[in-house]
């Protein structure tokens, strides 16, 4: 991706294309336009959420969608979140969902809350170095106190995947 989301989008449509289910691929579309502030494109996916497995993930998309487009007040958002980190099964899970519990927020200006979800899941097990350092949506938080030391969590232990 690296900044360039039309690419993305071309990579996506043949990735979706060729793919059984197109679950994934919707969350990546509507990831990427929530990075980009493209509050259009994810209410397009929104609309056109089928829910192929009724499974926690797949309602949790939905909810990200509805989030991001506006449509859960923050209290239903913070009792989403909470919910999520009461019962993820993995530290990788609720590292990816530390991902996007602060991209729901960062979308909707509450960067605050975001820069906590943001910490806790440096504090666990997040590894995406380059979401960290260029998911655009994160902008705003990367000059809040607490950041930089989160992110010197994630470099560390990037770093540390690396060592021979």
């Amino acid at each position: 991706l690296q900044g360039d989301r039309e690419q993305a989008e071309v990579f996506l449509a043949k990735f979706e294309k060729a793919a059984r289910r197109t679950g994934p691929t919707k969350q990546f579309k509507a990831r990427m336009a929530t990075w980009y502030g493209d509050i259009e494109a994810v209410r397009e996916v929104l609309e056109g959420f089928a829910l192929e497995d009724p499974d926690q993930f797949g309602k949790f998309l939905v909810n990200y969608l509805r989030a991001v487009c506006g449509e859960l007040s923050r209290a239903e958002v913070d009792a989403m979140i909470a919910e999520i980190l009461a019962n993820a099964p993995s530290p990788r899970f609720l590292s990816l969902m530390g991902q996007m519990c602060t991209e729901i927020h960062a979308a909707r200006g509450e960067f605050e809350a975001a820069l906590a979800c943001f910490v806790r899941a440096a504090d666990g097990a997040l590894i995406d170095i380059e979401w960290t350092d260029r998911c655009p949506v994160l902008k705003p938080m990367r000059k809040l106190p607490g950041f930089a030391e989160a992110r010197r969590k994630i470099q560390k232990r990037v770093q540390a995947m690396w060592v021979m």
